[in-house]
């Protein structure tokens, strides 16, 4: 992937754009694999308040949205919440967005790019965005899903 992509997939022309909740969802929720430079030099151009304010706000309604039954999905969750919003500051470092970067890369692996999710009713594996958003769907149509997050404790 390139910059150009990257920005497609992001619905912005140039950084200064990164600013809604929506572009934050789309860079962490992205199907595709995004090199870590990638990931640096669009972080070094980002306003960092608005990211951090970004970042809270998607862990927050992340976490509001998992199963009251899955306490290892929301304590990972909530683990890369708290470490990637600890990550943004102001006058960050090159090694600062070095260390962001990876730490994006490590949470789309987990949550995007890994199967760590089974879906008992249909027995398949899958990610657990996917899980999460089937999760989400059941619940607003009253339809019973049944998923495993064995995997999901892999910080």
């Amino acid at each position: 992937m390139d910059k150009t992509t990257l920005y497609k997939k992001l619905d912005i022309n140039v950084s200064e754009e990164f600013k809604y909740y929506e572009n934050l969802s789309a860079l962490l929720e992205e199907d595709d694999f995004i090199e870590t430079n990638l990931l640096k030099d669009l972080i070094k151009d980002l306003d960092k308040d608005i990211l951090a304010e970004l970042m809270e706000s998607y862990f927050e309604e992340f976490l509001k949205n998992i199963p009251d039954s899955e306490t290892d999905l929301y304590i990972t969750a909530e683990t890369y919440g708290e470490g990637l919003s600890g990550m943004i500051f102001e006058d960050m470092s090159d090694e600062d967005i070095s260390d962001l970067a990876e730490g994006i890369a490590d949470f789309r692996k987990w949550y995007v790019l890994d199967c760590n999710a089974y879906d008992r009713i249909n027995n398949c594996e899958l990610n657990i965005r996917d899980a999460r958003y089937n999760i989400l769907g059941a619940n607003l149509l009253g339809e019973k899903v049944d998923y495993e997050f064995s995997e999901v404790l892999g910080l």
